[in-house]
């Protein structure tokens, strides 16, 4: 719900959403399509995830079109 929230009519402006995961986490947030974050943060014991909300946009478009 968050996701589609965010995109619907760009009420925020936000292109990403970042989560700083434990890592008893990090699959949940996998599953809901979340992405490593591109430079690990190291020596930290949380794992950054990203979500780019304008790719889902553009896919949620695509299929209803």
């Amino acid at each position: 719900m968050i996701k589609t929230w965010f995109i619907t009519n760009n009420k925020t402006g936000c292109r990403f959403v970042v989560v700083d995961s434990r890592p008893e986490s990090v699959e949940f947030y996998k599953r809901c399509r979340f992405d490593p974050y591109p430079v690990p943060k190291l020596g930290s014991k949380t794992e950054l995830l990203y979500f780019d909300l304008m790719a889902y946009k553009s896919a949620l478009d695509s299929e209803y079109s």
